[in-house]
């Protein structure tokens, strides 16, 4: 194993010193080139393994591959697992030693490209913790790094800016193999929190912690909403429908949207609020960004320009066809059951000018999402198989 780490070093000497990987010491050094790497991973729903620079000439350069990677199955392990039909063990010892080789070159390359950065380390010898902090702009506050005694970091930023009642907020935190790798990995992290916290959620409205800045008296559009949201961030009448089929026997009563789509109950030591309205449970239940029971939006039609003001804070939008819907049926006063709700946005989906909705989504709106629509039945018990029909595969 001492050979092995000796051999990642001398390669990644070699590699540093070429100036056709002078880029490793940019965007982070090469940790955090790895780190972006699994960001895209995560988005692309891939898995491709990235290979530092020299991986080939270092593996090629060790003989006993295969030595190294039975040295890492422990002698239980190599009397206990069950081989395969040719009587090798199930787990490649020459696979685990290459794997070996590429986690000792990832290391030293990423101690070597460490970026410099503004953390003052002290250590608490009362609790073993490794502690550092700095300022951020954006937000204005403090991010915070502690590594503790069992080589797991976390990463906080506290900024008065953050809503929700959330003045601290835990960004990150993962175990690391020694205490020198977790110290590294946190201050990789701490680089983009600042960043990242301006996309944060929390977790029980989805609502982002910094929200963005809108004018009081602004009329964002559905348009502007669906242009200005991330995808993933667009509740489509796809997300609709199956959110109806979702919460068909989930809800019954529900009130109008100038009743408020979240209320607080009028019960002593409670001092959560509480869905009331469709709408209402479309934040719940489907990632919808929720409103807050002093807020304008929550007593607000989401077509009307309050409650696009709450999206648009949100980063989020509803595309034309769910607002028609949902218009529809929370213009009704008083408690209504789901099934007469769901038949008004039904009927004036029915009954409205797809093509003029459609108008208003600036993305490609196929003709199959517009029959999709036009077919939308009446009678919420149909709601599933319709969903069934046309979404499942």
């Amino acid at each position: 194993m001492l050979q092995a780490a000796r051999s990642a070093l001398e390669v990644a000497e070699k590699v540093l010193a070429d100036p056709a990987h002078a880029s490793l010491f940019e965007g982070g050094g090469w940790a955090g080139n790895r780190r972006r790497d699994g960001y895209v991973d995560d988005i692309a729903d891939e898995d491709l393994p990235v290979a530092p620079p020299g991986a080939e000439q270092l593996v090629a350069d060790t003989p006993d591959v295969g030595m190294l990677g039975t040295l890492l199955l422990s002698p239980r392990r190599v009397e206990t697992d069950r081989p395969l039909p040719t009587d090798e063990l199930e787990e490649d010892p020459q696979s685990l030693g290459c794997d070996a080789l590429l986690n000792l070159l990832d290391w030293a390359l990423t101690a070597a490209t460490r970026p410099q950065g503004p953390w003052e380390w002290r250590h608490e010898a009362a609790d073993a913790t490794w502690r550092a902090h700095a300022p951020t702009t954006s937000p204005s506050g403090v991010v915070q790094l502690e590594v503790r005694s069992d080589n797991t970091y976390y990463v906080r930023v506290a900024s008065p800016e953050l809503r929700e009642g959330e003045l601290v907020c835990l960004w990150e935190t993962q175990s690391a193999p020694s205490p020198a790798a977790a110290v590294l990995l946190a201050e990789h992290a701490a680089i983009e929190a600042g960043v990242g916290m301006r996309f944060t959620r929390e977790e029980r409205k989805r609502r982002l912690l910094l929200p963005r800045p809108a004018s009081s008296t602004a009329e964002p559009t559905i348009t502007d909403l669906i242009l200005a949201a991330h995808q993933r961030h667009v509740f489509d009448f796809t997300d609709l429908a199956g959110g109806l089929a979702y919460l068909r026997y989930r809800i019954h009563d529900t009130t109008s949207a100038g009743e408020g789509h979240w209320l607080r109950q009028q019960v002593p030591d409670d001092p959560l609020d509480y869905v009331h309205s469709l709408t209402g449970y479309i934040n719940a239940w489907c990632g919808v960004p929720g409103t807050h029971p002093d807020e304008p939006g929550n007593t607000a039609c989401v077509d009307t320009p309050a409650y696009r003001r709450h999206l648009a804070a949100h980063g989020t939008a509803l595309d034309p066809f769910v607002t028609c819907y949902l218009a529809a049926a929370e213009r009704a006063s008083g408690e209504r059951d789901f099934e007469e709700r769901h038949r008004a946005g039904a009927q004036a989906l029915r009954t409205a000018d797809l093509a003029e909705l459609s108008a208003l989504d600036p993305r490609p709106v196929p003709e199959s999402l517009l029959e999709f629509v036009a077919s939308i039945p009446l009678d919420i018990d149909a709601i599933t198989d319709w969903y069934d029909v046309h979404c499942q595969d």
